[in-house]
């Protein structure tokens, strides 16, 4: 016979401060409450962390096993399409790479004896949290979704990161350093993933240590593709919503080969350089820094993203005066990522500079 324990699991998807029903955020006292603690799995059979683990940090998604490997078959019933049961070993996957939120009740979990038609029969209730503006996020789910423009997108043309986060990959472990405009960081769905002490104003004198004050919406914008928390009910996710970032305010310093080379060195796995370059030739870019590049990647792993830049103009009537990513020289090297922009139809975005050197 299984043993029983009576528990209540609070399986955080996120780590987020309980609410309260009062603290909704809303008047509608009609308005179905949506715990913000993530999962809520309440119930009599016993159910041990599997490797991956429960959890307050999101996993992709989050597996439990019943306390018996043999002898019994299991099933589930009332459950949305999101949460599922194997009915060998008794594992519940809740999967969360979807945007569904809501409070799903009633749900039937029975344990049944081989030898027998005795078993257990338990009902449990699952909070799960998604974020609303998801939804409009055509880079990560593209279905054709017009996303406030006059044209739909075409579906298909997405990261595809619900089957990632399917596999458990969230960026989970991994440091990254936005080089920007600066970052509002306490941002509410930003907050969470910021590296406190990490952040740089390159505005300042050496060591550069400050708030990275924004001097424009592009360094958050950015700073929230990467890493907006996910499933916390708030706003979208970022496409590494659980990886931890520094912000840079880089675009109002004096950029000269020693910033450079600052900026590109530190305890952080990833570089996001997120601005182009608004010229037409360049001299060639100091030797220093691109021996740095290409140090920094080989010995310590680190991996370097740069954009192409906006910067493909419309000269006077049909003109084109098309800027080339290959300028400054530094975007030359193969130890910096190049990349592109493209719409959410799949064509190649009307700003966006291009080059020999796009990597993508």
């Amino acid at each position: 016979m299984v043993k029983i324990f009576n528990i209540l699991f609070i399986l955080g998807l996120i780590s987020c401060a309980a609410e309260s029903p009062n603290d909704r955020g809303s008047d509608n006292p009609n308005e179905k409450y949506v715990s913000k603690e993530g999962v809520i799995f309440q119930g009599d059979l016993v159910f041990n962390e599997t490797s991956k683990s429960i959890n307050q940090e999101q996993d992709g998604k989050l597996l439990f096993s019943q306390d018996v490997s043999t002898g019994y078959t299991f099933s589930i019933e009332n459950n949305p399409s999101n949460i599922d049961i194997n009915s060998t070993t008794g594992y519940i996957t809740l999967d969360s790479s979807g945007s569904a939120a809501g409070v799903y009740e009633n749900i039937i979990i029975k344990a049944n004896e081989m030898a027998g038609s005795s078993g257990l029969q338990e009902i449990i209730s699952v909070a799960l949290n998604g974020d609303p503006l998801r939804e409009y996020a055509w880079h990560l789910e593209n279905t054709g979704q017009k996303t406030f423009m006059l044209i739909s997108g075409s579906s298909g043309y997405d990261l595809n990161v619900g089957e990632v986060f399917r596999d458990g990959i969230t960026g989970k472990g991994v440091r990254i350093a936005v080089s920007d405009s600066g970052v509002e960081y306490n941002h509410d769905d930003l907050i969470k993933n910021e590296l406190t002490g990490q952040h740089r104003d390159y505005s300042l004198s050496p060591p550069y240590e400050g708030s990275p004050t924004p001097t424009s919406a592009h360094g958050t914008a950015v700073a929230g593709i990467i890493s907006a928390t996910g499933w916390n009910n708030l706003g979208s996710i970022g496409v590494a919503p659980n990886s931890k970032f520094g912000a840079f305010q880089f675009l109002e310093s004096a950029q000269n080969t020693s910033l450079l080379i600052h900026q590109s060195s530190g305890d952080f796995d990833v570089f996001n350089y997120s601005y182009g370059d608004a010229i037409f030739q360049d001299n060639l870019s100091d030797s220093d820094y691109l021996d740095h590049l290409r140090y920094q990647t080989i010995t310590d792993n680190k991996v370097f993203v740069k954009a192409a830049g906006n910067e493909f103009l419309l000269g006077e009537e049909t003109t084109c005066a098309s800027h080339n990513a290959n300028f400054p020289f530094e975007n030359e090297s193969p130890f910096l990522i190049i990349a592109g922009a493209i719409s959410a139809d799949g064509v190649k975005a009307t700003y966006s500079s291009h080059g020999a050197n796009l990597w993508v």
